[in-house]
C-alpha cells in the first residue's frame, strides 16, 4: 500500500486565483482565503489531492478535509457533512455517507475499508469534527458528536468518542470536552 506523504489543498476561484498548498500550510494561506471571503470571492472549485511517496497523486472524488489515520500513513479518515460539499464529484457511497454514521476510513489508493459507526448509546447522532487524543487513548484520534438539532446540546460539552483504524464502531472514552 503506498504511502501518504502530503495531503494539499487546491482553492480555484471565479478571479482566476489558483491556491495549491499542503494542509499542513493552512496558516501560510489562511489570510489569502479569508481576504477573499471578505471580499465575497467564494471559490469554484476545491479538492484535496493526496501526494504519496513514489510521487504520484490522486484526487478524491469528494471535498471534505481527509486526516491519516494511522502511523505508517497508508490509511485516511473522511468525517462527510450533514449534506455532500457542494464541490464533490460523487456524492454517494462509498465516497459520501449521510448522518448518523458520516465517517469513513480508506485505504490510501481510495479503496473503503469501512463506514465508521457511532455505539447505539452515543450521545449525539452524527459525527461533527475530529478532537484531538484522549488520555484513555492517546494514540488514538478522537471525535465528538453532535445531535442535528443543536439545542440538544449540553452547554458546550461533548463526550470524546476514539477511532481505532480496525474496527468500524466509535469507542467510548469516557472523557468529556468542551467545543
Amino acid at each position: 500500500m503506498k504511502k501518504i506523504v502530503d495531503i494539499c489543498d487546491i482553492y480555484i476561484y471565479e478571479d482566476g486565483t489558483i491556491l495549491e498548498f499542503s494542509s499542513s500550510k493552512w496558516g501560510d494561506y489562511s489570510d489569502i482565503i479569508l481576504d477573499k471571503r471578505k471580499r465575497d470571492m467564494k471559490p469554484i472549485f476545491l479538492v484535496n489531492k493526496l501526494i504519496y511517496e513514489d510521487g504520484s497523486e490522486w484526487i478524491p472524488p469528494f471535498s471534505e478535509d481527509i486526516q491519516i489515520i494511522n502511523k505508517d500513513r497508508t490509511e485516511f479518515l473522511v468525517i462527510f457533512g450533514e449534506e455532500p460539499n457542494s464541490f464533490s464529484q460523487i456524492k454517494e457511497p462509498p465516497w459520501y455517507f449521510p448522518p448518523p454514521d458520516n465517517a469513513a476510513i480508506y485505504y490510501s489508493d481510495g479503496t473503503l475499508k469501512h463506514q465508521i459507526t457511532i455505539p447505539k448509546n452515543a450521545d449525539g447522532n452524527f459525527i461533527f469534527t475530529e478532537a484531538g487524543h484522549s488520555v484513555k487513548y492517546p494514540h488514538l484520534k478522537t471525535v465528538i458528536l453532535q445531535f442535528t438539532n443543536p439545542k440538544i446540546n449540553k452547554g458546550g460539552w461533548y463526550n470524546l468518542y476514539a477511532i481505532d483504524p480496525d474496527i468500524p464502531e466509535l469507542i467510548s472514552t469516557g472523557q468529556m470536552i468542551k467545543w
